[in-house]
């Protein structure tokens, strides 16, 4: 037999082995059991990833949650010193035209003048010219209550720690402020300052006066 026909034999032979082999690649490939192919990353995730996962959940929603809560209590503050200076104004307006002694006091019992804890409540009445003492009497009227859950924040003031009263000329007993706390340590957020003509004026509080923490401080 010739070298070229050995050769061309042999060709032949290789040729259909590698048809053979070709294809039976291709059936195992196809078996869910002989498929090697690499599998893809994206199609879940490791325990340790989960876990990340969830720890970093947990610390946003944490900070979330304290950072609502803070501005939610600095909006009741805010609300409340407006609505103390309504209050105030009403009060002095009130003095002017019935041309009565009007005193607003802190109360928590809503009846009676009973505490230095404005945060707690409030009355505001008109004083019998008799009995003009910074308390309501049997004999005086009721213009206004207010009574407050216990929240987070103080309403303190050395002025007018009891009361605070408007003449019939509007003129209130005293000047002096309210001062309106969230931070104990870093003393108001928002104070009133009351003149002695009975001008009321609300402020946002920046600096952190010594005053003022020392109103804010809890055993005031």
């Amino acid at each position: 037999m010739s070298l070229s026909i050995i050769h061309s034999h042999s060709s032949s032979i290789c040729y259909r082995l590698s048809s053979v082999w070709i294809g039976f690649d291709s059936y195992c490939s196809k078996l869910p059991c002989m498929n090697t192919q690499p599998t893809s990353s994206a199609n879940g995730f490791t325990l340790l990833e989960l876990l990340l996962v969830l720890t970093l959940s947990s610390l946003l929603l944490s900070s979330a949650l304290v950072l609502s809560s803070y501005w939610v209590q600095k909006i009741q503050l805010a609300q409340t010193a407006r609505h103390l200076l309504d209050i105030l104004n009403f009060a002095r307006s009130h003095a002017i035209s019935a041309e009565q002694r009007t005193t607003l006091c802190a109360s928590a019992s809503g009846t009676h003048c009973d505490t230095r804890d404005y945060q707690r409540g409030w009355l505001v009445f008109t004083e019998h010219p008799t009995t003009a003492n910074g308390k309501l009497d049997n004999n005086e009227a009721v213009l206004l209550l207010r009574q407050n859950a216990i929240r987070p924040f103080s309403i303190r003031s050395n002025s007018f720690a009891n009361f605070i009263s408007y003449n019939h000329f509007g003129q209130a007993n005293r000047p002096g402020r309210f001062v309106f706390c969230t931070d104990r340590a870093t003393g108001a957020d928002y104070t009133l300052f009351v003149s002695q003509s009975g001008r009321i004026r609300l402020a946002t509080d920046t600096n952190a006066d010594p005053t003022d923490i020392s109103l804010c401080s809890p055993n005031k």
